[in-house]
């Protein structure tokens, strides 16, 4: 194909990566499976993502950061299994 491949998004990458991971496994879905499946190349995955271990961890960080902001706001005097409970479900 000529020209620029097609945009895409985190959330399209995802939702066709753990698509493909729950027919083939982790480990039988490529990126290059990934890639079509999305309609981009490959070089555009990498623009998203390092590597596929990337695509199911790779943005744990911004979650964990919310998690974090959402326990140090938390009263003070909420039980320590009440303020996680309510973290996790945020």
């Amino acid at each position: 194909a000529l020209g620029r491949p097609g945009a895409t998004s985190h959330g399209a990458i995802e939702q066709a990566a753990f698509r493909l991971f729950g027919v083939h496994g982790f480990a039988g879905t490529t990126l290059d499976m990934i890639a079509a499946e999305v309609g981009v190349g490959r070089r555009t995955l990498f623009r998203y993502y390092r590597s596929k271990n990337d695509i199911p961890w790779g943005r744990f960080d911004r979650t964990l950061e919310g998690f974090r902001a959402t326990l140090a706001a938390s009263p003070e005097d909420l039980p320590v299994d009440e303020a996680v409970h309510r973290a996790v479900l945020e």
